[in-house]
């Protein structure tokens, strides 16, 4: 693929960004408030399509679901969800001169 393919994904993912409807939901970054499971993974889920992966759990710093994890474990009428948030501070990544 060429750079014009690139750059044009790039573009056509900045206008669905910024034709999205505002966010309302969980913030977008580390909190301490309680927010249920759902709002937390619609909170993930912008993110992610906000910034998209590359350094998502350490740039956002938010709850999220372990990527290695079993079901939620259900007891009766009640469900244990499992999120962890990574809080460490990371020097900015090395830019690579072009």
């Amino acid at each position: 693929m060429s750079q014009l393919t690139f750059d044009l994904d790039a573009m056509i993912h900045e206008m669905d960004v910024a034709a999205a409807p505002a966010w309302a939901g969980a913030p977008l970054h580390f909190t301490t408030a309680y927010w249920n499971p759902a709002e937390l993974d619609a909170a993930w889920s912008r993110y992610l399509f906000e910034n998209g992966h590359f350094n998502c759990l350490q740039a956002s710093h938010m709850w999220h679901r372990p990527y290695i994890t079993e079901k939620p474990l259900t007891v009766g009428a009640h469900t244990l969800d499992r999120f962890e948030a990574d809080l460490r501070h990371l020097p900015p990544l090395p830019r690579v001169p072009l």
